[in-house]
């Protein structure tokens, strides 16, 4: 019998020999046929970028507490494989993103995995973003974040499987530029032979 017949969007079909009816069990336990399968990522990823501008010299530039705030953020939530869409989600705080180089200031890369659905609006004048440098502390809004994203996107609403990347340039007293790009976030293959 084949349960899942070949697709014609490229998915894998599964076989498996016919049982007897005098035998309801058979050592034929089944398989997928030769192909290829590709995953897609469920959540998505923000990326904040920090440069330091020319308003600082050699010293000055290190968080005072060691992370960044973003704001309303969707954590979790309860998600459909079948459909791959999420609900029930609910946001938080975050409080702490992960850097991914190992420089001593504040300069470089964070970022944090989200559940899809963080709304960048541009009328919006609440904070998303909140960081402190050398005892200044910055705040980005909502609004300056969809500003940025602007002729990158005409959806303003994060989608699994993208990764968005602000990058912000900060000088002693304020926010100098940001920047925005949306990227594919790597999608997982792997080929699966019988």
């Amino acid at each position: 019998n084949i349960y899942n017949t070949d697709q014609s969007d490229g998915r894998l079909f599964f076989t498996q020999a016919e049982k007897e009816i005098d035998d309801p069990i058979t050592s034929d336990a089944g398989h997928f046929q030769k192909g290829h399968m590709e995953f897609h990522h469920a959540l998505s990823r923000i990326q904040i970028q920090i440069v330091k501008g020319s308003g600082y010299g050699t010293t000055g530039f290190t968080f005072d507490a060691g992370n960044i705030k973003l704001y309303n953020m969707p954590y979790t939530g309860a998600f459909n494989v079948e459909t791959g869409a999420w609900s029930d989600i609910s946001t938080k705080t975050i409080t702490s993103i992960a850097k991914l180089s190992s420089e001593t200031d504040a300069e470089g890369t964070y970022e944090a995995q989200v559940v899809p659905g963080y709304n960048f609006a541009g009328t919006a004048t609440d904070n998303a973003l909140e960081f402190t440098i050398g005892g200044n502390t910055y705040y980005v809004t909502n609004g300056q974040l969809k500003s940025a994203l602007d002729g990158k996107t005409t959806v303003f609403t994060m989608e699994q499987g993208n990764r968005y990347i602000f990058t912000i340039t900060v000088d002693r007293t304020l926010i100098k530029n940001i920047t925005a790009t949306i990227v594919d976030w790597n999608k997982v293959t792997a080929d699966e032979f019988h």
